[in-house]
């Protein structure tokens, strides 16, 4: 555990007297994403939420919520390739085993990332005018953010010329996600929302998405919905249907 996990983990353990490590977590992310949202496009649902989890806490507590959010801020500008809150997720041992969440390490994303994305990515952005990629069970954003490592190995521009859409169905994760996506200047939509079903709860733009997302979809074919058993045929190809 690095020295900014230490940190993050100390100020957490601070407000463990009266709440629980899970619940301080959720919240710091919770609160983390409603801020980020609302700095850039506010949202008023977004607030009251903001404010009645800050409720739970006193003046003093809430500072301590801060300065975790700020652990983060600063552990992503100084390294970008990793998985942050991923790892702290796993290390604080926050996962949920009857739900089945396991974070992808960040070695084995890397090593992932580079057979999927190959040699050719700036070829196929002039040849289609950019990139959508679609992650249907992002968890932290572990593979989105080694996918966007192996891309600037090539000199593409994340933000102009890549757009992601993720999908998860915790809500606690999609806000891990989101942080992450959008500390590192990522054009992305995060979507909370069950994949299998296609049922969207919320759908949460990353800043950067807000500034060139339109643009960029304008450039690529609309995002579709991740593909599920009923688009199937039987072959296991998808039906155009």
């Amino acid at each position: 555990m690095g020295q900014q996990q230490k940190e993050f983990v100390k100020l957490i353990s601070t407000l463990a007297y009266r709440h629980s490590k899970w619940r301080v977590f959720q919240d710091v992310c919770l609160m983390g994403m409603y801020s980020i949202h609302n700095a850039v496009s506010f949202t008023q649902e977004f607030e009251d939420q903001y404010l009645q989890i800050v409720k739970r806490y006193s003046k003093k507590e809430a500072c301590i919520l801060a300065q975790a959010f700020g652990v983060i801020v600063l552990a992503l500008e100084e390294n970008q390739e990793q998985d942050f809150l991923g790892q702290l997720f796993m290390d604080m041992e926050l996962s949920s085993h009857w739900a089945g969440q396991y974070f992808t390490p960040w070695e084995v994303a890397r090593l992932m990332a580079r057979m999927v994305v190959g040699a050719d990515a700036q070829e196929i952005i002039i040849e289609k005018g950019g990139l959508l990629i679609q992650e249907p069970a992002a968890g932290s954003g572990v593979m989105v953010i080694a996918t966007i490592s192996c891309l600037k190995q090539q000199k593409v521009s994340i933000y102009r010329d890549v757009y992601f859409e993720t999908w998860d169905i915790d809500i606690v994760t999609v806000a891990m996600c989101y942080i992450q996506l959008s500390l590192l200047g990522v054009t992305a939509r995060v979507v909370h929302g069950d994949t299998l079903s296609q049922e969207v709860f919320k759908v949460y733009p990353t800043p950067m998405y807000y500034m060139y997302g339109e643009a960029l979809m304008l450039r690529v074919h609309k995002p579709t919905k991740p593909p599920t058993k009923k688009h199937l045929g039987k072959a296991g190809k998808v039906d155009p249907r």
